[in-house]
């Protein structure tokens, strides 16, 4: 459908230049295929960079040329120089590394922000934890939670169960089954 074709079908305050710009899209990646392979970002980068080099006005292709073929010099020199720290050299800023040499499958990346406290719970604060996850999560640990009472059932060898019972079971072995 060309946009002679749109205009027909709608109104003219719909037709902004973002719709126009929609139109042509799906023609524009027929063309020229995936936005990655004529992408203009890197590009744009670089020659920012490049702008940061301007000191001369009057002449700035040669300030600009001057100081690329001066940070190529130093970039060139800087990989051969010993016990002098450059770019290629110096630790990286955020090293993620891990520091202990483990080779653990999921490791722990990264280090925390701020002061950090290990904090140690006792026996009761952690039942009080567990008995607030199974209650604030009942709905998905009920299939757990009957397939856990039907295996108390059976090692008990009991077809029913007083109701305190199970709620014993609930609070006291459900957490650590």
């Amino acid at each position: 459908m060309s946009c002679v074709e749109w205009r027909l079908n709608f109104l003219p305050p719909f037709f902004t230049i973002m719709v126009h710009l929609l139109i042509h899209l799906v023609k524009e990646v027929k063309l020229g295929g995936p936005v990655h392979y004529r992408w203009m970002y890197p590009i744009e980068r670089y020659l920012a960079h490049l702008k940061t080099f301007l000191r001369n006005r009057a002449q700035p292709e040669g300030s600009i040329a001057e100081a690329y073929i001066l940070e190529e010099i130093i970039t060139f020199c800087s990989r051969y120089l010993e016990g002098v720290e450059t770019i290629f050299n110096r630790p990286r800023r955020n090293n993620d590394d891990n520091e202990n040499g483990s080779s653990y499958l999921f490791n722990a990346c990264g280090r925390p922000v701020g002061e950090v406290k290990v904090i140690n719970l006792n026996h009761k604060s952690k039942m009080q934890i567990h008995r607030y996850v199974l209650t604030k999560f009942q709905e998905l640990l009920q299939p757990f939670e009957r397939e856990f009472l039907s295996q108390k059932q059976r090692e008990n060898h009991r077809n029913t169960v007083a109701n305190d019972l199970v709620i014993k079971w609930k609070l006291e072995d459900f957490p650590d089954g």
